[in-house]
């Protein structure tokens, strides 16, 4: 009996243990970052073209918000039918980008207006609408903040209720400033950003800035077929239940399910 406990005591820990990304932000101190492998365990076919600026799951759903002039939206999906739940349109001048989901609420950007605007988790109706100085482009929180991108070699770590910047973090490649940082997702205390205009993802240590890791997306973005200078990768969602990520991108048909390796 006390070595199935042991057993079981052994299996759970592990579990509990597992991580989706095979670096440790928090100790990793590599001069060259590390390029990450990954295998496609799911594709996950919507039937959409939606210009995608953010993506999230939660609770068996994922939520797309979308850009560009009077075609901005806020989507909750059904993940395993590609089912529309819920459509939120914007104002035609307003350009959506990224959105995340901090406790019960989810915040979705706007590009160059400033605002901020601020749902109810299980219905999407709109609790308030405030306000940044920068631009908005990707957002992620870590539990205690929100993570915001402006398109710069910075990431803003904002208060949850005022919007107020508490600090901002700035990012590095191998010594140089990154910039373009867009989507963004926190997977692993660490950082993981779209960069604009390219296929790569950077995993970044939000401790000190540094791009410990990268994921290039070039074989998946072939996969898609499209010529158009805009459909470049856009889009990370975490989980965390399966130690996996999602990834899609602007006018992508799919969604494709990683284990990083």
């Amino acid at each position: 009996m006390k070595y199935l406990f042991n057993l079981l005591l052994i299996f759970f820990s592990a579990k509990a243990s597992c991580s989706t990304l095979p670096v440790n932000c928090d100790n990793e101190n590599l001069k060259t970052p590390r390029i990450l492998k990954y295998e496609i365990t799911s594709i996950h076919n919507y039937n959409k073209n939606y210009f995608t600026q953010g993506l999230f799951y939660n609770s068996g759903y994922i939520y797309i918000s979308t850009g560009l002039y009077k075609k901005s939206s806020l989507n909750k999906i059904d993940f395993k039918t590609g089912k529309i739940v819920k459509e939120i349109n914007l104002h035609d001048e307003l350009f959506g980008e990224g959105s995340t989901l901090f406790k019960d609420e989810i915040f979705q950007l706007t590009w160059k207006s400033g605002k901020v605007f601020k749902y109810y988790k299980n219905n999407l109706k709109l609790k308030e609408i405030q306000n940044i100085n920068t631009e908005g482009w990707g957002i992620t929180n870590n539990k205690d903040h929100l993570i915001i991108s402006d398109g710069s070699e910075f990431l803003y770590f904002r208060d949850p209720k005022t919007l107020e910047i508490l600090s901002k973090l700035k990012v590095h490649f191998m010594g140089r400033r990154l910039r373009n940082l867009n989507e963004l997702e926190w997977v692993d205390n660490c950082i993981l950003a779209n960069i604009w205009k390219t296929n790569i993802i950077a995993v970044i240590n939000p401790l000190n800035g540094n791009t410990v890791a990268t994921i290039d997306l070039s074989d998946i973005a072939k996969k898609e077929n499209i010529n158009n200078l805009e459909s470049m990768p856009n889009g990370i969602a975490f989980l965390e239940d399966l130690s996996e990520i999602l990834i899609t991108g602007k006018h992508w048909k799919n969604i494709y399910q990683l284990k990083l390796k």
